[in-house]
């Protein structure tokens, strides 16, 4: 990317520079050293802490020298996914970032805009001298993709400002007033192997869109994980057979856009399983025509073997993927749009003894999350299978009255005319673990348009990018 070309230009420097350092979730130190190394030789005050976390001090300009402080905030860590043909490697290569008419993408991976840019825009404004604004802190967390973590070490201590901007949102001109709520699930089946003889074959579903299991799952998209899963139920019906692995999803929070499963049956029986993929792929097509077009399914003889699970660990595996809550579960009645509670089934993972599926379940009414955590309880206390519930964390209550909230509406109106969008967002953003953390805070979450983030499709816009900055200096300018 030639960022020298593109506008603001202190905003895309910082964004490449931090994306040619890996830095996918519980991968941040490198990372944070280099951002602490950057803001000490500015002259600023760097506190790091024993997660990476970073708390940055620049003081207020002249005549803002007595003004509150401000908090600014976002997330180091990336989402790392990518295109199966891609050979991109995660842990040392760093993300090839793109340019198309008025989109940053990167080359079938994930950008890391989410939340890169919120680090570019920080740096930006840590390095600018022409840009009034009040005394800030500047709070960068990290492993907030995969629990939060950075968030809950967080310390009040270390904070003086009671206003928090988070710039983790992803549209433009929508301002997020609060979150919902979310709880891991894993779901742990113990196998027990046994040789098996006969034709092994892989049947692997593909070409889903995926996306963000929050902000994206009102969009109702197919999950590989559950497809397939559907798949073999409906080939079990007339084909016996037993599973030798299962594996779907790369991340929790993530819609699964792939899955694979390797089965052994009588070879007898092997056009009656193409006959059932067949039907089952035309059956899947139609379901999910409107969400994912791209949908195909797959079937082929398999050159590798090994022990199989048995019967009956195949049959419980099978039944719990199919009852397990998937999706979209409850739309909200007072805020129109948005989806109150929902779980994804982001991944599955087979070892030699033991397959897991992963899931996210979310909600902003805290009751509902609780009692979809039942659902897998009680399903586990059915099949078996050892539910593990963890990476609690809470909503972001909208509040009445915000001074930052008001800013930010007269600074939109004033520069673009119009009125901005106040909402909630069906996520979790790190505001909601805040406010268990942090005490009571005012604190409002923007960002410029984002697109398909958590998939190897994601893209930011340039033009939002200058667009939000803007916002940002208008509001530093009122923050008196």
């Amino acid at each position: 990317m030639r960022y020298k070309e593109l506008e603001p230009q202190a905003v895309f420097r910082s964004f490449y520079e931090i994306n040619q350092i890996p830095r996918c979730s519980g991968q941040e130190e490198a990372v944070s050293n280099y951002i602490k190394n950057w803001a000490s030789a500015l002259g600023l005050e760097v506190k790091q802490d024993h997660a990476y976390n970073l708390i940055i001090r620049k003081d207020g300009t002249p005549g803002y020298e007595g003004s509150a402080p401000i908090i600014i905030q976002g997330h180091l860590d990336m989402v790392c996914d990518k295109t199966p043909d891609s050979t991109h490697c995660f842990e040392k290569d760093p993300i090839s970032l793109l340019v198309d008419g008025d989109r940053v993408k990167a080359d079938r991976t994930t950008l890391g805009a989410d939340n890169g840019i919120a680090v570019a825009y920080a740096m930006a404004l840590l390095e600018s001298n022409d840009i009034p604004h009040p005394p800030l802190e500047v709070l960068l967390t990290t492993n907030e993709e995969s629990g939060m973590d950075g968030a809950r070490a967080v310390l009040r201590k270390d904070l003086t400002g009671n206003t928090l901007i988070n710039l983790d949102a992803e549209e433009e001109g929508v301002f997020l007033v609060g979150c919902s709520g979310g709880v891991r699930v894993d779901v742990a089946q113990d196998l027990t192997r046994e040789e098996a003889a006969g034709l092994f074959y892989t049947i692997t579903v593909g070409g889903l869109k995926g996306g963000h299991s929050g902000s994206e799952i009102h969009l109702e998209r197919g999950n590989a994980n559950r497809i397939l899963a559907t798949v073999l139920c409906s080939l079990k019906k007339s084909v016996p057979f037993r599973l030798a692995d299962f594996t779907g999803g790369s991340k929790t929070n993530a819609i699964p856009r792939d899955a694979k499963a390797l089965i052994v049956f009588d070879p007898i029986l092997a056009d009656t399983v193409r006959q059932v993929i067949d039907t089952a792929t035309k059956e899947m097509k139609n379901e999910f025509r409107a969400s994912d077009p791209s949908l195909w399914i797959t079937g082929e003889a398999a050159s590798n073997r090994q022990n199989a699970w048995s019967a009956a660990d195949t049959d419980c595996f099978l039944r719990v993927m199919t009852t397990l809550p998937s999706g979209l579960l409850h739309r909200s009645v007072e805020i129109s749009g948005l989806t109150e509670t929902s779980c994804n089934l982001g991944v599955v993972t087979t070892e030699t003894a033991t397959v897991t599926c992963h899931a996210s379940i979310r909600s902003s009414v805290t009751s509902r999350k609780w009692k979809v955590v039942d659902q897998f309880m009680a399903l586990g206390a059915l099949s078996g299978a050892r539910i593990n519930v963890l990476s609690d964390y809470p909503p972001w209550e909208y509040r009445p009255k915000s001074r930052i909230r008001d800013i930010f509406v007269e600074s939109y109106k004033t520069l673009f005319g119009k009125d901005p969008v106040i909402t909630a967002i069906h996520a979790g953003l790190e505001c909601g673990l805040f406010t268990e953390t942090l005490g009571e805070m005012d604190m409002i979450a923007i960002g410029p348009n984002l697109y398909n983030v958590h998939s190897p499709e994601e893209s930011m816009s340039i033009s939002s990018v200058a667009h939000t900055w803007e916002l940002l200096k208008e509001v530093f300018k009122r923050l008196k």
